[in-house]
Parts: C-alpha cells; structure tokens; sequence
C-alpha cells in the first residue's frame, strides 16, 4: 500500500486527549463561522509558534513572558488541531495540497519553538537542537511509512503533538514559579532543563531506532519474492 497512488493513508493517532479532542473538535469547528477556511487555521497556528518562541527570547527579560510562551501554545493547539478537523467537517478535504501544508508548518513550528527555547535563559541552544533533529528524524520516519505502507502514525506511545503541548504548557509553570525546578540542580554545568532536553532527545531517538527496525524487518519479509502479502499484512494487524 502506497499512500498518493489510489489509497488513502491510514491514520493511527492513540494518545491519552484522543478521546476528548475527537468528541471536541468537531463541534468546535462547526461553531466556526463559514468565513474562516483551514488555511486561515493554519496562520492561527503559525502565529501562536512565533509567539512562542519570541516569548520564550523576551524570557532573558522577564520570566513573566513564560505566561505569553503559554498563550502562545493554546493558538498554535487551536489553530493546528482544527485546520484538518475544519476541512474534514465540511467535507472540502484537499489530502496532498493539506499534507504538504499542514507538516511543513509542524516543521517550522517546532523549529520556531525550540530555537526560542534555545535562546531563553532555560536551556543551552546546542541541546534545543539536538530535539529538534531527533524530532525532525522521527517525522522523516513518519512521513516514509506514509509512502511505502500508506499508515500515518501521529502518536507513539499514547502521546501526540496535544500531550507534548500539555507537558510543555506545565513545565513553563514549574519554571515560573521555581526558575529552575528542583531548585538550581545541575551536573558539569547543565541545568535541569539541559537534563530534561537531553534525556527528551535521547527518548525520541530511541523511538526513531525501535520504530525504524520493526519496520525494516516487516518491510524485509514484505518484500522477498513468493511472500503472501495479504497474509503477512493480516498477520501483523492482528498482532
């Protein structure tokens, strides 16, 4: 199954809000007037990222901006989570022109947000972007099993892009109230945001490498000649 040629893709999206934002998010976008289309959702959401990020700069001023890094982080959520939920609603679902708009702007988003936590008082730039590669390999992973197996995996483990948003939205309250949490805990130099970053970094890239076996070796045995296709693909839906 190849997404793009004559199927759609598979969508797995597992998390702990998903419940909630399926009974949700429809009716929030039919409260929406007609007036407001997905892509004006997409800007909302590119808005709140560069809020966000410029927030978390403005932070070497003032750890109050922390609350606007926050207000940041609810209009991206707002604006991502109903752009597809709008078109899907009212049945204007454009899947390519979407796809490609919708994951360039999570890719810029995320970029916009860790850079600007990179250059907040928080954490060192170095291990902001270390996230930001290990994110960026994951949704490679992502977008390649989209192509060659026509499955779109949003969550891993029971998290999504909301659950990330919810800790995120959490951790700016611990670093408001404590500066540092945990007090001024540190280990050759780094703070516990450094910590916390790089363990998030190495937690990603664990993932990228389990997830990436596990469909090596499904691809592998796929692929090998007089292998029963429909067989293996049942045998592994059931597992």
């Amino acid at each position: 199954m190849i997404a793009g040629k004559g199927e759609k893709s598979k969508r797995i999206n597992i998390t702990i809000f998903g419940p909630w934002e399926r009974r949700t998010l429809p009716q929030m976008a039919d409260a929406l007037p007609s007036s407001v289309k997905p892509d004006h959702l997409t800007a909302v959401a590119m808005t709140g990222a560069l809020l966000t990020g410029f927030s978390y700069w403005f932070c070497n001023w003032g750890k109050g901006f922390l609350w606007l890094a926050n207000f940041g982080l609810l209009i991206h959520w707002w604006g991502d989570s109903l752009d597809g939920t709008l078109a899907r609603v009212r049945k204007i679902e454009r899947e390519k022109y979407g796809f490609f708009v919708d994951h360039i702007c999570d890719a810029l988003s995320v970029f916009i947000i860790c850079a600007g936590l990179g250059a907040s008082p928080y954490i060192h730039l170095s291990i902001s972007l270390l996230l930001v590669i290990s994110y960026f390999l994951l949704m490679i992973l992502v977008y390649l099993l989209t192509y060659v197996r026509g499955i779109f995996k949003i969550s891993f483990g029971w998290v999504g892009p909301t659950e990330v948003r919810v800790f995120i939205f959490a951790l700016n309250v611990l670093l408001y109230l404590f500066h540092h949490p945990l007090g001024d805990l540190h280990w050759w130099g780094l703070h516990f945001m450094d910590i916390l970053g790089g363990s998030a970094t190495r937690i990603l890239f664990l993932v990228f490498l389990v997830d990436t076996s596990k469909n090596l070796i499904y691809l592998d045995k796929l692929d090998r000649p007089g292998t029963n296709k429909a067989m293996l693909a049942h045998r592994e839906q059931r597992s």
